[in-house]
C-alpha cells in the first residue's frame, strides 16, 4: 500500500535565544535522509497550508545561515510542520493539535519525526500518540529510533516518552538549582 508521510519537527526554544538555532533544519535534513533511505514518499505541501504563517515564511526566506536557507529552500514544497514550542505541557502546541485532528480525520496517515521526544515530552500526549497507533490511524517513523506498531515497540515508545518527561523535568530542576545557587553567592 502506497503511503505519503509528512514530517513533524519541533524545537523548544525561540530562535533568538540561539540555543537550538539549527535544530529544525537539522531535523528536516535527518528526516529527509531517512525517508530517502527507506523509500518513503513525503507528501507535497497542500495549498492554503495551515501549518505556517506568513511571518514564518518571511523568516525562512530571509535566513542568513546558508545551510539552513538551503534546507528551507530545497524542501519548502514538502508537507513539513515546523513548531517552536515546548512539549512539556500537554496540548499547548497549536500545530501539533491541528496535526492530531488531521490524523483523526484521515488527512494524514504517516508521520516522520527525528525522535519521539520531538512529538511529546509529556505522558498525556505520548499516550494519545500510542492510542492513534493502536487504532491504526497513523504510521510512525523516526530517523533515530526504530519503531514497529506492535506491543513491544509501543511499550518502548511509551518508555521513551516517560524518559523524555524525566529529562525535561530534571533539566528544569538543575537550572533552578543553578540559579538559586548563583543568587545565594550574590551573582
Amino acid at each position: 500500500i502506497f503511503m505519503e508521510y509528512i514530517i513533524y519537527c519541533r524545537k523548544s526554544t525561540d530562535e533568538s535565544q540561539q540555543k537550538q538555532v539549527q535544530s529544525i533544519s537539522d531535523q528536516i535534513s535527518k528526516c529527509i535522509k531517512f525517508a530517502e533511505s527507506h523509500w518513503l514518499s513525503i507528501a507535497l505541501k497542500p495549498q492554503n497550508f495551515p501549518f505556517e504563517s506568513q511571518n514564518e515564511l518571511i523568516k525562512e526566506e530571509n535566513e542568513q545561515d546558508r545551510y539552513r536557507k538551503k534546507i528551507y529552500d530545497d524542501y519548502k514544497h514538502l508537507f513539513i510542520i515546523k513548531e517552536s514550542k515546548s512539549a512539556k505541557i500537554p496540548w499547548k502546541r497549536e500545530k501539533r493539535s491541528k496535526l492530531i485532528k488531521w490524523v483523526k480525520k484521515g488527512k494524514v496517515k504517516g508521520i516522520i519525526s527525528y525522535s519521539p521526544d520531538r512529538q511529546s515530552r509529556n505522558l498525556l500526549e505520548g499516550g494519545e500518540i500510542i492510542n492513534l497507533v493502536d487504532q491504526g490511524l497513523v504510521d510512525l517513523k523516526y530517523s533515530n529510533f526504530h519503531f514497529e506498531p506492535n506491543a513491544a515497540w509501543k511499550m518502548m515508545l511509551g518508555i521513551w516518552f516517560t524518559l523524555s518527561k524525566q529529562y525535561s523535568d530534571k533539566l528544569s530542576e538543575d537550572c533552578k538549582r543553578g540559579i538559586d545557587s548563583a543568587v545565594q553567592r550574590g551573582r
